[in-house]
């Protein structure tokens, strides 16, 4: 018995969708936040329930005392606090070439 016209065409796209959703579920991403404050601490804090999915978080901000920088790194290891100025693009950039979003 065949399949009536366009049935199997949907099987291909579910097949294909399924596949890259298993690819984008099991990838783990890298992220660049710019800026320290009250803003990238609560998206770090949330971030652990995450952590199985986050391969590496960078912030990047220009001063050392920020909100941030009170982060426990033991806990948060897959946190990256980078202290630049931001007018620095080769920074910027480079750090930007290793992340997804």
């Amino acid at each position: 018995m065949g399949c009536l016209r366009g049935e199997g065409d949907k099987w291909i796209y579910l097949k294909n969708y399924l596949k890259f959703y298993y690819y984008i579920k099991n990838m783990k991403q890298s992220i660049m936040i710019i800026g320290g404050g009250q803003l990238c601490l609560m998206m770090c804090e949330e971030s652990y329930k995450l952590k199985d999915n986050i391969d590496k978080i960078y912030i990047y901000c220009d001063k050392l005392n920020t909100p941030c920088s009170y982060i426990d790194f033991i806990k948060y290891n897959y946190i990256e606090l980078i202290i630049d100025d931001y007018n620095n693009e080769n920074k910027i950039n480079e750090i930007a070439s290793k992340c997804n979003y």
